[in-house]
């Protein structure tokens, strides 16, 4: 099985123009703009996509989260709303218009990749409709991006689906095609469903599996750049004091204190980090979601804190550096709305920070 390879977070720098004979120029900087106001995602999680994906040799519902998890972590900050739905069964992970992408990674994670493959069907044409009811109340242009491996088994035609979309609104919803398609027929269907717009667009999966594909996939449907010019900003007085960078970020289930085995790739990240700077101090922030009681959310955020520092110290890390470090907060500091089952799985965390 190869691995999907993971990138590192996208760097659009400004471009300066230093004086020249003691004068200062104008500097040009990269401005990122959306291409649409809103991006929701639709996900195949039908029993079709139990199948191996021929092209990354794994299922291809592993695939499509692993592929979508990559592109949340490469996008750059936009000011626009997300959702993510599947579809095959319909299910919100999250709520159309939410703004910004944090949600993403979260609610990728969140969906399953195992499942019984027969007597699932793929009713694709009603699950669109079921979108466009919350489509239906976002305002301006939105990007949707379907993943779909090419079957639609039961109810409505998606095609006439896609054209009475396409017919209520116009280019202001414009359907993107991230497909996993493998027969003639699964590739016959993406193809029509894609003609039906002339702004849709349609990407092979697999593609995305490396950085320069992912790049022009995230740059065709999600944004553009244009160079704009801007007087420098004038020196602060005083400098501002630096933020400390969380190097680690580890999710946990619910109720649980159990490290994950997808996480321990990005503690073992960090912990090369954390090697290479043996002047800094380590701190370890647990967290918890909403759910229980305060004081039993606090005792537990402790030991969640308690577990990322045990697998730190097992990984080489001086114990010395970990004693005094560990902040437990419970649900204090939320960082994602509790309200919606995606921000609690997110609020969910133990941090990692190096700070001088």
């Amino acid at each position: 099985m190869r691995p999907i390879v993971k990138t590192a977070v996208i760097i659009l720098s400004a471009i300066f123009v230093t004086s020249l004979a003691g004068e200062t120029f104008a500097q040009n900087k990269t401005k990122i703009e959306p291409k649409a106001e809103n991006f929701v995602f639709l996900v195949d999680n039908s029993g079709s996509m139990g199948f191996d994906y021929k092209p990354l040799e794994m299922p291809k519902s592993q695939a499509a989260r692993d592929l979508l998890i990559a592109v949340s972590q490469d996008l750059p900050e936009l000011e626009a709303g997300f959702g993510v739905y599947t579809y095959g069964p319909y299910k919100k992970y999250l709520p159309a218009g939410t703004q910004g992408h944090q949600g993403l990674k979260g609610s990728f994670e969140a969906m399953p990749v195992e499942f019984p493959i027969f007597d699932r069907q793929t009713p694709m044409g009603q699950d669109l409709k079921s979108l466009n009811n919350e489509v239906s109340r976002l305002e301006d242009r939105i990007n949707v991006i379907v993943a779909t491996d090419g079957e639609s088994n039961r109810g409505p035609d998606p095609v006439g689906v896609l054209q009475e979309i396409d017919d209520k609104y116009g280019d202001r919803v414009c359907f993107h095609f991230l497909s996993l398609a493998q027969s003639p027929e699964e590739k016959a269907l993406v193809n029509q469903m894609a003609r039906v717009q002339s702004c849709s667009t349609t990407t092979e999966a697999h593609t995305l599996a490396e950085d320069a594909g992912r790049q022009a996939f995230i740059e065709k449907v999600f944004y553009e750049t244009r160079q704009v010019k801007a007087e420098p900003e004038p020196e602060p007085k005083e400098k501002p004091a630096e933020k400390a960078p969380v190097i680690g970020n580890v999710l946990f289930d619910f109720d649980s204190s159990q490290i994950k085995s997808q996480y321990k790739k990005d503690l073992d990240k960090a912990v090369e980090i954390i090697k290479a700077h043996p002047g800094k101090e380590i701190i370890l922030k647990g967290h918890t979601d909403s759910k229980g009681s305060a004081e039993y959310n606090m005792k537990l955020s402790k030991q969640r804190a308690n577990a990322v520092a045990d697998y730190l110290k097992e990984q080489g890390v001086d114990p010395n550096r970990l004693e005094e470090e560990i902040e437990a907060y419970g649900e204090a500091n939320p960082e994602y709305d509790n309200a919606t089952e995606s921000g609690r799985a997110l609020n969910r965390r133990v941090e990692i920070k190096l700070v001088k």
